[in-house]
């Protein structure tokens, strides 16, 4: 795990290594649209679950059916697509 939103929304934790490196920089941008993503389509839910590590939030993601975790993903991989995406260009397709 590069990123993650923090339960209580107060910000996005990201991995320092990763951060740090210069070649993943346009990589962490998208991570951090990602994260923003959730942010903004499923704050109801980060504010129905109790973590407080990526331990904690991935002991949590485990217990998603399958189907909801891909479409919890897939929704914010949409909004970091579109959020990059510069004017013009075709909309990303989606699954």
């Amino acid at each position: 795990m590069v990123a993650f939103l923090q339960r209580d929304l107060s910000g996005i934790v990201v991995d320092h290594d990763c951060y740090m490196k210069e070649q993943y920089l346009p990589r962490m941008h998208f991570f951090f649209a990602h994260e923003m993503g959730h942010y903004f389509l499923h704050r109801d839910l980060y504010s129905r679950v109790l973590f407080r590590s990526p331990k904690e939030r991935n002991a949590f993601i485990l217990t998603l059916p399958e189907e909801e975790y891909r479409a919890f993903e897939g929704q914010a991989y949409a909004f970091a697509a579109r959020l990059a995406q510069r004017p013009g260009e075709p909309v990303p397709p989606q699954d």
